[in-house]
């Protein structure tokens, strides 16, 4: 019995360590608009973009655009030959060159359409390579290997009358040739290797290692071993002893072994001795989001940014170095031994090692993290009479205390005991909520009691209030000790401040007094590491400098607001848990965000969601937890609890990725333009001046291409725009040259700026030169005919509507009342047609007015109005709210170049430059 105890337990021990290996496999196959989902093998090619072949077609992904290259339409722009596409390369002239069951096919840099490498090979090629810069080698599955020159196309059979299956260059620069028989052949076509299974694999290692991978087994050998080897000089074998489940590819990463079968994908981690100190299989299921496609894994290939991409025959998987692995701790009817609810509000951990979960239903558990074992406190026994948990805190002294429902509980290492709470008379408190408590180094406890704080002292099973501070704040959601020793309190009232050092000194944050903060429901606070300090109500998040924090007092302090327009995907903030450097992990109703200080606007924000590996996108309030010893990231939601140990995304990227151009439409219309993506450099002509010009964006980085954000602007401007979708809009292009700057930001790191020149213009050419000839004709004979039909009307502008001097008054008092008092400037949407009929005149009259009189158009008089308003705008405290686009979106500009436009001919400057010289007149 205590046999099989142990046996169950082990096995337990394996499914939980397993757990911590969570990986989220990025998914891609037909259903998002793949060629298909039998995927043979992948290739990044020197433009960033990853190429895929498979059965029935090749594709170029760049991150978020495919491009599918197929033979069922030969007259396709697309188009290559062949039914199974097996391997890609590319050579120094960029050529992508295809293996296929029909010989080799290659796509000069610059063309749409692959070619056929030699009508005369038309066999199956499933492996290609290139050896240098300028020479490919081709194995045909009637074991013939060709040296190919990649220009001439000239081509030399070698030596070797088997299939080649790998090629790999040792450190002194030597070509090994790895072939179906089990042989490893040199530079001079001399066997230095052989093993009894045939070869599927090879692959260098570390120094000068080699593995050698057949269908049973793995081999490390020795490369600067002298003399020819075989099996028995292997450094290390391990045999692969699944029945009917054969290696089929294979990758190494560091000290990470990646294993392709049949059935599954293996994880194999060794230590410095070739020891396996772990390993975990990954099968692929319908039932488990993001895991493999398909369980018959073709290729592994790792690119040099290290992504693993798994070719399989269900579609392609990645494993994005630069996303956390997410793991997850879940309830599980039929195990004990997990969570006891799914549905988790509070969470906290002590001192010892262990994190509390609270619920909504089924009461509070205790998980040992190095044991991996849940310990419940909701059973009939348990003290704990109250299934909902509201909040979970320890003390300094390694004390839990937990408020469920109207009850407050004491947990010192044994069995929870319950604590009355007594009032200012020494009255027990019945029937109300005590909704939080927290303990103060100098002032003792202080407990939400219904909508008031009390401050008191635990003495033997009861809270006992000293003195009479009960302070009404409403009742509290979060409380907190800032690094200055101070209290903080979120509540349905908002944000109160004590300060138990100064005589408690307080103050309170709300909407009244700080119209930044749009709901006073305040249920998150946390102060980051540099001493600011944030909060997150249920409709966005905010901060408090650190600089600001020195008189907190002072409640028209300056608060810094964040919301859905500044990157955030849900304004109701949850959760807030610092990391290093300023960094911000925050938990939403959408997700989970990572915050950088060191960017700026939406590119400050990085969103997780489902397709990063979570199971829930809700999370809850105080559901969060720092374990400080692990770097351990701890959030609660309504579909259990995410923990993690977080990634820098930037510290993945190598190099500096840079944009990418791709279906530049005009007014809805192709327009075709050939692009130099990683040239740093491109240019655009459109004939005539577009209404919207559309482009798609990619960059040369595959690294997590959902947290990825492009910035632009013209050169001219100093002030960026940001786009998460990778979707860029331009409006208002002037007639001639528009320069643009784009830069793409990956996890804070900004990545080369590249120069696009977008020429707008109308040539003058015959056909047009005709075409308004003949509209100049048409025009003057309908003028002739309606004159003769009107009797003659003569085209005087205002002939019939001369205004008198008393009219020309009043209309000009209706002006200055519509737009000095009424603002009517400040509608985008404005019309003349709307402007006269707020003044009560005819469209005629306005016009007449503004032209004649005011000697002004329409726009340039609407314009200077909202020029003046931004200039007002500028001193005003919600000024430092917005971006200076943002602020004269407020003022009426429906776009940021006809602003920078219209501000730069009033003022002689741009609006950062006026704005800057305008802040250091102030000081």
């Amino acid at each position: 019995m205590k046999l099989w105890s142990l046996i169950i337990l082990l096995l337990m021990s394996f499914v939980l360590k397993a757990a911590d290996n969570e990986i989220s496999f990025g998914q891609l196959n037909a259903k998002d608009g793949l060629f298909g989902s039998r995927i043979f093998s992948t290739f990044r090619a020197s433009d960033g973009a990853l190429w895929i072949a498979g059965i029935e077609g090749v594709a170029r992904f760049d991150g978020r655009n495919i491009t599918n290259y197929s033979s069922t339409d030969s007259s396709s722009e697309h188009f290559i030959s062949g039914s199974r596409f097996f391997q890609i390369t590319e050579d120094k002239y960029r050529t992508i060159w295809v293996s296929c069951d029909r010989g080799v096919r290659y796509l000069p840099y610059g063309e749409k359409r692959f070619l056929k490498l030699d009508t005369e090979m038309n066999r199956s090629v499933k492996y290609l390579h290139l050896m240098n810069d300028s020479t490919l080698l081709v194995s045909y599955n009637g074991k013939k290997t060709y040296l190919i020159d990649v220009v001439s196309h000239q081509k030399q059979q070698l030596s070797i009358d088997e299939f080649v299956v790998g090629v790999v260059t040792d450190v002194k620069g030597s070509i090994l040739k790895g072939t179906s028989d089990g042989s490893v052949f040199n530079t001079a076509n001399e066997a230095v290797i052989t093993v009894t299974h045939g070869i599927k694999a090879l692959q260098r290692w570390r120094n000068n290692q080699l593995w050698i991978v057949t269908e049973n087994e793995i081999l490390l050998f020795d490369l600067n071993h002298k003399g020819r080897q075989s099996e028995r000089d292997a450094l290390v074998t391990y045999p692969h002893n699944f029945v009917n489940n054969f290696i089929r590819s294979f990758a190494c990463q560091d000290n990470i072994l990646w294993i392709g079968t049949d059935h599954g994908l293996i994880r194999r981690e060794l230590d410095d001795q070739y020891k396996i100190i772990d390993e975990t299989i990954y099968y692929g299921s319908l039932d488990i989001p993001l895991s493999l496609l398909n369980n018959q894994i073709n290729d592994i290939y790792i690119d040099h940014e290290d992504i693993v991409w798994i070719s399989t025959y269900g579609g392609l998987n990645k494993i994005d170095p630069a996303i956390p692995c997410i793991n997850h701790l879940q309830h599980d009817a039929g195990n004990y031994n997990s969570l006891h609810d799914n549905n988790i509000f509070p969470i906290d951990g002590d001192c010892k090692g262990k994190v509390w979960f609270g619920s909504y239903r089924h009461g509070i558990a205790q998980y040992d993290v190095d044991k991996r074992m849940f310990r419940r406190f909701n059973n009939p026994g348990s003290s704990i009479k109250a299934p909902y948990i509201g909040y979970i805190y320890h003390d300094t002294d390694g004390v839990t205390w937990v408020c469920a429902s109207n009850s407050l509980y004491r947990y010192a290492g044994k069995e929870f005991e319950k604590v009355d709470v007594l009032d200012r008379n020494g009255k027990l408190i019945v029937d109300k909520k005590i909704s939080s408590i927290i303990h103060h180094p100098q002032s003792g406890y202080w407990v939400s009691v219904g909508e008031q704080l009390i401050n008191g002292n635990y003495q033997s099973g009861r809270m006992v209030p000293t003195g009479q501070r009960n302070i009404r704040t409403g009742s509290v959601i979060r409380s907190y000790i800032d690094t200055e020793n101070r209290l903080w309190f979120g509540s349905f009232l908002g944000l109160f401040m004590l300060d138990p050092q100064t005589n408690y000194g307080k103050a309170h944050f709300c909407g009244e007094n700080q119209p930044i903060i749009k709901d006073d429901n305040v249920g998150a606070i946390m102060n980051d590491s540099e001493g600011n300090l944030w909060f997150g109500s249920r409709n966005g998040l905010y901060r408090i400098d650190r600089e600001d924090l020195k008189q907190p007092y002072n409640e028209n302090v300056k608060i810094h607001g964040y919301f859905r327009d500044n990157g955030l995907t849900n304004n109701y903030i949850t959760g807030i848990l610092p990391e290093k450097d300023g960094r911000l992990w925050i938990s939403s109703w959408n997700g989970i965000l990572s915050y950088n200080p060191k960017d700026e606007n939406i590119a400050q924000f990085t969103p997780y969601s489902f397709n990063d590996g979570l199971k829930s996108d809700k999370f809850n309030r105080n559901a969060m937890f720092l374990d400080t010893l692990s770097h351990t990231y701890y959030f609660g939601g309504v579909n259990g609890v995410c923990y993690f140990t977080p990634k820098r995304i930037a510290s993945s990227v190598k190099g500096d990725p840079k944009v990418m151009i791709h279906d530049i439409t005009v007014d809805g219309d192709k327009l075709q333009a050939s692009i130099a993506a990683d040239s740093g450099c491109a240019e655009v002509i459109c004939d005539h001046k577009p209404l919207v010009m559309t482009m798609r964006l990619a960059s040369t980085s595959l690294l997590a291409p959902t947290k990825q954000v492009f910035a632009w602007r013209y050169s001219k401007e100093e002030e960026w725009q940001y786009s998460r979708t990778g979707i860029l809009e331009l409006k208002d292009l002037d007639t001639g040259d528009n320069q643009l700057q784009l830069c793409v930001i990956i996890g804070g790191k900004r990545g080369a700026v590249s120069t696009l020149n977008v020429k707008v213009g109308s040539p003058l050419k015959a056909y047009v030169l005709g075409l308004v000839i003949l509209l100049v004709l048409g025009g003057a004979i309908v003028i002739l005919l309606r004159r003769r039909k009107e009797g003659e009307k003569v085209g005087e502008k205002y002939m019939f509507s001369k205004m008198s001097d008393a009219r020309v008054k009043e209309l000009i008092k209706e002006l200055q009342r519509a737009m000095i008092n009424d603002k009517a400037f400040l509608n985008p949407q404005l019309t003349a047609t709307q402007l006269a009929n707020q003044m009560g005149a005819t469209q005629v009259e306005l016009s007449q007015l503004l032209n004649d009189v005011l000697q002004t158009k329409f726009y340039e008089y609407v314009n200077k109005h909202r020029v003046d308003e931004f200039v007002a705008r500028l001193d005003s405290p919600e000024a430092s709210n917005y971006t200076l686009t943002g602020l004269a979106e407020q003022c009426g500009f429906q776009s940021k170049s006809t602003f920078y436009r219209v501000f730069n001919a009033e003022k002689g400057m741009t609006p950062a430059q006026y704005a800057k010289a305008h802040q250091s007149k102030n000081r």
